[in-house]
């Protein structure tokens, strides 16, 4: 299944146009928080091959790509497969790398796309999307109606512009798309094989100059990639008859492009991918090179690493992997078929930056500002705290002069028993004084004076010995002694005052 018109030779030169680094600023703050740069992207290729279906899953985030699974479903026969084919692979790929719902990038053959390039006077290039759209049956043997297309500007200076532009007819595309939509699988992108080979290649030599083939049966196509000069994609056919002769005419071509383009001193690595492994090409591609060949598409330990893949991940399905990162890689080539070279403009997003811009200087403010009135804050709530204490503290208060009166009452206490004896200090002392053959019918204590009566075999001895006592000073009878003839004892009244009382008066 071929398109037609794309036997011959086909040459597309792609360029970079480099930005002045003084627009980085600009960038930063009119970035989008639309840009697939900062948001998370999960995708699926499906990439159509002679004899078989790749499949690759991987997402993006934050720039970071990784690489979730990669699988190869060889078709019997060597032609491309039918679309049947191709859906029960993909169902079988998505159950075994569990991607169900995954929006799918489909990659189709180089040998069914046509790429050209066009120049256009730079005044186009505010309309070069519907320029293209009438131009389109002029650049390839297709017409707008009938093929899907895209572009992209590979080189853009004051007065012309030029770029490339991808298509492949509708009847080659649609049988493909129709059973996947009718399997409820998203399509979102339809890539070319050799531009995903590219992105492969640029992705490996992180964007260095880089040479990349491709050679199958009959065939062979290239891209040379500059990334300070020009893109350009080769191909031609490849007979199998004359090995030598063939790699003869790549030399030539290579020599010729590489001349054009002024990068021959550039190039540090060439990617080889020979679709059927032929190691007679494999020998000789690297003696024919002037430059390190590497071969895509097996299990180098170094690839596996640049590429996130664990060690033993088996070959590397380089037609899905490329699509793939076609797809996430913020820097490739990105076409897609599907949009029939329909560009959304897009606008800075003004509004969103002075929105920024003013929160921005609001942030300033608050960091500023934010210090002051946290500690007014804190003040206002000391205060707020004092307020609503202070009945409390009025009540602590008032307990602390209860306390202190007690207190007092209590010191008074202590000072009252340590300095003045009490009644039952005087009573006993009374008692130890006394003879036992004594008692007392009577005991008054005053404030300052003791009075007793009591009967005693004799009242005169009884003077000195209270007298003696540490409580008790001058001591003597307060009225006349006399026999009691009933009791046969003498009857006594006697008066002392207490020691220490008087002397606490005055």
């Amino acid at each position: 299944m071929e398109a037609p018109g794309n036997n011959q030779p086909t040459e597309v030169n792609q360029g970079t146009s480099g930005k002045p680094k003084g627009k980085a600023l600009g960038r930063l703050f009119l970035l989008s928080l639309a840009d697939d740069r900062i948001w998370y992207k999960k995708t699926l290729c499906l990439a159509i091959e002679k004899g078989g279906v790749s499949v690759s899953l991987g997402r993006r985030f934050f720039s970071k790509i990784r690489i979730s699974g990669l699988k190869y479903y060889p078709c019997p026969g060597s032609e491309y497969p039918p679309p049947e084919f191709v859906t029960s692979c993909l169902g079988l790929a998505t159950t075994e790398l569990q991607a169900g719902g995954v929006p799918v990038v489909l990659s189709l053959p180089k040998s069914w796309a046509v790429i050209r390039t066009a120049d256009y006077p730079s005044t186009v290039l505010e309309n070069l999307s519907n320029v293209l759209g009438f131009e389109l049956d002029r650049i390839t043997p297709f017409n707008p109606e009938t093929a899907y297309f895209d572009f992209h500007t590979i080189k853009e200076d004051a007065s012309r512009i030029t770029v490339l532009v991808a298509a492949v007819r509708m009847d080659v595309a649609d049988p493909y798309l129709k059973v996947l939509r009718e399997k409820g699988i998203t399509v979102e992108q339809v890539t070319i094989n050799l531009l995903g080979f590219g992105t492969l290649s640029r992705f490996l030599q992180k964007q260095d100059p880089v040479i990349f083939l491709n050679i199958e049966e009959n065939q062979y196509e290239g891209l040379l990639y500059l990334p300070e000069s020009l893109l350009k994609v080769f191909s031609g056919p490849f007979p199998n008859e004359d090995r030598n002769g063939a790699l003869s005419r790549i030399e030539k071509d290579l020599e010729s492009i590489l001349a054009e383009a002024g990068g021959v001193g550039k190039i540090k690595e060439v990617y080889c991918r020979i679709k059927e492994g032929d190691p007679f090409l494999k020998e000789r591609i690297p003696t024919r090179m002037r430059w390190p060949v590497h071969f895509l598409g097996g299990s180098d330990p170094a690839f596996n690493q640049i590429l996130g893949l664990k060690p033993g991940e088996g070959p590397i399905p380089c037609s899905a992997l490329g699509g793939l990162l076609e797809a996430l890689w913020t820097k490739a080539l990105g076409l897609n078929l599907l949009r029939k070279g329909r560009r959304k403009k897009i606008r800075p997003p003004l509004v969103l930056t002075l929105l920024l811009l003013i929160l921005f200087g609001i942030m300033i403010g608050v960091y500023w500002l934010a210090p002051m009135e946290a500690e007014k804050k804190r003040l206002q709530d000391i205060e707020k705290q004092i307020a609503a204490q202070k009945g409390e503290i009025k009540k602590i208060e008032t307990l602390k002069k209860e306390v202190d009166s007690v207190f007092e009452e209590i010191e008074k206490i202590h000072s009252f028993k340590t300095t003045n004896p009490l009644s039952l200090n005087l009573l006993k002392e009374l008692t130890l004084i006394l003879p036992k053959n004594s008692w007392l019918t009577r005991v008054r204590i005053s404030e300052s004076q003791v009075n007793i009566e009591g009967y005693s075999p004799s009242a005169t001895p009884l003077i000195p010995r209270l007298d003696a006592s540490r409580y008790f000073r001058k001591v003597e009878f307060s009225a006349p002694t006399f026999r009691d003839p009933r009791q046969n004892m003498d009857r006594f009244q006697i008066k002392m005052e207490i020691e220490g009382r008087e002397d606490e008066k005055k």
